[in-house]
């Protein structure tokens, strides 16, 4: 540890702030029971690129009546920012489906209407 310690060097990191305000969509994805949300997360993330300024997790849901057996609801917050324009609900709709493409795709998500 002390090796680690002697080598490391923290250098803070300061991002601008955008001007141009965020775009906020809530997404509650029907997934297999065993996902994690951080894979779910990384998968999001890997499919938005540069437009996606956070992910919010913000629960998890189960209701096996409704969604079946080794099913969970997670619900979460894309928020969506350019430091360059004001985005339109265009741009922020085809992130979106880019997300969700890529959810259904890797983990068999279906949103929940």
């Amino acid at each position: 540890m002390d090796l680690l310690l002697h080598e490391i060097e923290l250098v803070p990191k300061l991002l601008p702030i955008s001007p141009f305000p965020a775009i906020i969509r809530d997404l509650n994805l029907i997934v297999p029971e065993e996902l994690q949300w951080l894979k779910l997360e990384n998968a999001i993330r890997a499919a938005s690129g540069s437009l996606l300024s956070n992910v919010v997790f913000r629960e998890i849901y189960r209701d096996a009546k409704k969604d079946g057996e080794g099913k969970k609801r997670i619900l979460f917050g894309l928020e969506l920012q350019s430091p360059t324009q004001t985005l339109t609900s265009h741009q922020a709709d085809e992130l979106v489906e880019r997300v969700l493409k890529a959810c259904e795709s890797q983990f068999a998500a279906k949103l929940l209407l």
